[in-house]
């Protein structure tokens, strides 16, 4: 085989691997846009009358009308204008409740009337308190007594004290 064949066999070889990977290159690109596929508002998209006459693609070439094809109009494929969709971002996580004080405790309950209830509390060591609807304990604001417990709230949380703990059902399938 001659020299020169040889050089034309390398540079045909060169030659389909650099088309190989400008193809492939396109491919990744191919694959991994993203294309804005999300409804739109029914809504007609302002034109100016320049805008129309400039632009011989915006008639359809079937003799069709362009209301026929909201969708199509309001995205234009080779317009200037047209961007990636946009992302939407996270919603932040709710804040934690804050931190019940150490051995919270419900120790009893007082009622001197309809209007009239208190609540024994203790937190932690502490002797306990005799609190009323609205008093604090912490970052905690009484919300309502009951008969047998105590609504706390701090913030948009709520946490409950029983006097008793819930007593578990005996009956089978309870």
């Amino acid at each position: 085989m001659s020299p020169t064949r040889r050089r034309r066999r390398w540079a045909l070889i060169a030659l389909l691997a650099v088309a190989g990977g400008v193809a492939a290159a396109v491919n990744w690109h191919a694959v991994v846009m993203e294309i804005d596929i999300s409804p739109l508002a029914p809504h007609e998209p302002e034109r100016s009358a320049q805008h129309d006459a400039e632009s011989p693609s915006a008639k359809p070439r079937s003799g069709g009308k362009l209301d026929a094809y909201p969708e199509t109009v309001a995205r234009p494929l080779f317009s200037a204008t047209r961007r990636p969709p946009v992302k939407p971002q996270p919603k932040p996580a709710p804040a934690p409740p804050p931190a019940l004080p150490e051995g919270l405790r419900l120790i009893g309950l007082m009622e001197n009337g309809p209007d009239d209830s208190r609540a024994l509390i203790r937190a932690g060591q502490t002797q306990g308190s005799w609190l009323s609807v609205g008093d604090r304990i912490e970052s905690w604001t009484v919300r309502s007594i009951g008969k047998d417990a105590v609504v706390l709230e701090a913030g948009s949380h709520s946490h409950e004290l029983r006097l008793y703990a819930k007593e578990k059902s005996s009956k089978p399938g309870e």
